[in-house]
């Protein structure tokens, strides 16, 4: 027999499940999203994605604990609707842990949990120098040994000092007091939000607090022994989620994704909403319920009865089954319906098994290959797991076989330069003339390596000679960053810059790409001449391409 070392070899994890591979993809693209993706705010200013510009969509709340897993292990901050889930949390599992050590200090695991949260924050030689003094006992004994000796570092001697003054407390104050004092003590509000990342803070500091909550309902907080509130902890652990403590309400969320039931997301919208586990047709076991036919004017229901399973249905009462379960698919059908349209710029669905026609992602990936070729809607595939993506106009979701609008894509470094531009230009051209580079960095999403680069790139601009009659208040009479307008098919267009003077106005599009290319613009520009010409119907309109080195190529 060979015993696994546990702090050397790691344990080996039983193979994944499909959902679990979803899973795991579906945290990695979130991931990717915000690490390269861009949305638009509401009045067209391109901006790197963030956490909070996601709204994760899940029909029923059964497997959210495996999406949330795959979540966490990515250091993802997240909102969830997904009742329980408290004493699963690290946090809650430190406190746990640093607990049972106090009514039985022989618990080594516990201690080295214990020792390595940011309760203590000791390091791994830390735990190696308790691994090699074999023969004195149990890890409290050799932390006390190594303490008295002087061989403990600073974060061994802290966790024995406080260690030793709680199980001196264990069993004379009650656990809410004594949960008190180790918060205090321990200064655990602290320690946790130095430990972790900013998105994550306060998610934390909420279970914190709600976890000392429980103290309190355990027998009304009367003096409730620390086994027994254990006991009481692993019961709430393995009830339904119903019955578990929840985890704790974050007052601000911050920049966090939202994980929503589709039902709870009615009236609200998000640039970017995933909608996962969408090849799932489960229902709910058959099993009895009321058959019920009340047509909405009628005094009194034209049918009704009691129903156990498919077998003691009967014939004459078929075609009030038949009329139910339409009206389930109708529901279901309004159900997506509800989930697609709450995305304003992009859509994602997921799932996972053996492709099931008649499932959410099997209507929507049929309705993708009907229209593969249409640029504005792609089907992305990989491995496990496959993501219908849509775009910024998603409207009709179902009247309508195919949502509409521009598909997000993963930005270039070249594309992610020329939009951190643009908002340069945006804000440094006349009439709105920004001076703070600093401000204006963390208003744009720049790094702090590009902004030197891009504010020069973009003076430059400004300056060069023979741009001067377009960006120099001297030599016109009024100019517009931004210009918003709305075409014929009631779409809302931006002219990046519009230059007016005495004899004609000038339309002005910012491109980073070659120069060669501004034929393919050609359209594009048509149409921004077409709608002002409409406004300054007495002045020449004219559209031009500015490009990075400074040409201005004017579209004819």
């Amino acid at each position: 027999l060979e015993l696994r070392n546990p702090l050397i070899t790691p344990r080996e994890e039983k193979q994944s499940g499909e959902r679990e591979l979803e899973a795991e993809q579906f945290a990695a693209q979130i991931a990717d999203i915000v690490a390269h993706w861009s949305v638009q705010d509401q009045d067209g200013t391109p901006r790197r994605a963030e956490y909070r510009d996601i709204m994760v969509l899940v029909r029923k709340r059964i497997h959210l604990r495996v999406y949330e897993h795959a979540l966490r292990a990515r250091h993802i901050p997240f909102l969830t609707s997904r009742r329980g889930g408290l004493l699963d949390t690290l946090e809650a599992e430190d406190i746990q842990a640093l607990l049972t050590f106090l009514i039985t200090p022989f618990a080594d695991l516990e201690l080295a949990q214990t020792l390595r949260s940011p309760i203590f924050s000791c390091s791994d030689d830390d735990l190696m120098l308790l691994v090699q003094d074999a023969e004195s006992g149990s890890w409290w004994s050799r932390l006390k040994s190594a303490a008295e000796s002087n061989a403990a570092s600073p974060q061994l001697q802290r966790a024995h000092h406080l260690l030793q003054g709680w199980l001196a407390l264990a069993d004379k104050l009650p656990v809410h007091d004594l949960l008190d004092r180790i918060y205090f003590e321990g200064d655990l509000a602290r320690r946790y939000a130095a430990a972790l990342p900013l998105e994550l803070r306060e998610t934390v500091r909420a279970n914190l607090q709600a976890f000392i909550e429980i103290a309190l309902n355990v027998d009304a907080g009367r003096y409730p022994s620390l086994p027994r509130f254990l006991s009481e902890l692993d019961e709430l652990r393995h009830a339904s989620d119903s019955e578990s403590p929840d985890e704790g309400k974050v007052g601000e969320v911050g920049n966090a994704l939202r994980i929503y039931t589709v039902h709870e997301a009615k009236g609200l919208e998000a640039p970017i909403v995933w909608l996962l586990d969408a090849n799932d047709t489960q229902r709910k076991a058959d099993s009895y319920g009321v058959l019920l036919d009340w047509p909405p004017n009628a005094p009194r229901p034209a049918h009704f009865s009691l129903f156990t399973d498919k077998r003691g249905r009967g014939v004459k009462r078929m075609k009030y089954f038949d009329a139910d379960e339409k009206y389930a698919q109708r529901e279901e059908m309004n159900l997506l319906y509800v989930a697609m349209t709450r995305a304003k710029q992009a859509l994602l669905v997921s799932g996972n098994g053996e492709l099931d026609e008649a499932s959410w992602y099997g209507r929507i990936a049929a309705a993708v290959e009907q229209q593969g070729s249409n640029p504005l809607l792609g089907l992305v595939r990989s491995s496990d797991c496959e993501a219908a993506v849509a775009g910024e106009r998603i409207d009709d979701a179902l009247r309508r076989p195919i949502p509409t609008g521009q598909r997000i894509v993963a930005a270039t470094t070249a594309q992610q330069q020329g939009i951190w531009l643009h908002a340069l230009l945006q804000h440094l051209a006349s009439p709105h003339v920004a001076a703070d580079k600093a401000a204006l960095q963390i208003q744009c999403g720049i790094p702090a390596g590009e902004i030197d680069a891009l504010w020069q790139q973009a003076h430059e601009l400004l300056a060069h000679p023979a741009l001067q009659r377009y960006f120099d208040p001297q030599h016109y009479h009024v100019a517009c960053n931004e210009m918003p307008y709305v075409n014929a098919r009631g779409e809302v267009r931006r002219i990046d810059r519009l230059v007016e003077f005495d004899d004609e106005v000038w339309l002005l599009d910012y491109k980073i790409g070659e120069q060669a290319k501004s034929e393919r613009y050609r359209a594009q520009m048509q149409e921004y001449r077409a709608a002002m010409q409409a406004v300054y119907a007495n002045k020449k309109v004219r559209c031009a391409l500015l490009f990075g080195n400074g040409v201005l190529s004017e579209v004819e």
